[in-house]
């Protein structure tokens, strides 16, 4: 039974939803309380156009300047490719995924994982590639 406790409390650990166009309201629920939000400063788009073949494009935005990490990964979360690993000021970016992995070789159809990492905080969307 705290097994069961333990897992549903980590679900409604974080609560993250949508609010503008470049920010997100996180919340962090507690024992059942709201014990503190605050606002996560970027953004992560879907992808396009999603299915994809052989490229798509991925928006971004960032509210401030800070380093960040961009990584695409397979649906056994088995890293594929690093898009970026750099800071950028703080702005609206496209990056283009021409759906090769690190070592230049084309990947097969299927879902993909993509994360922004910035800060310490993920954000994370899929796509798919048709071939």
């Amino acid at each position: 039974m705290n097994k069961i406790l333990s897992f549903l409390l980590f679900l409604l650990l974080f609560t993250v939803v949508s609010c503008k166009e470049e920010t997100v309201v996180m919340s962090i629920i507690k024992d059942g309380e709201e014990s503190m939000e605050g606002v996560i400063p970027f953004r992560l788009e879907q992808n396009f156009p999603n299915p994809f073949n052989p490229s798509t494009s991925i928006g971004f935005g960032l509210g401030k300047e800070t380093r960040l990490i961009m990584n695409v990964f397979t649906e056994d979360w088995e890293l594929v490719a690093r898009l970026l690993d750099e800071t950028k000021t703080a702005g609206t970016y496209r990056i283009e995924f021409d759906g090769l992995n690190d070592k230049g070789k084309a990947l097969p159809s299927g879902n993909y994982y993509y994360t922004l990492e910035v800060d310490g905080l993920i954000l994370t969307r899929q796509m798919t590639l048709l071939k």
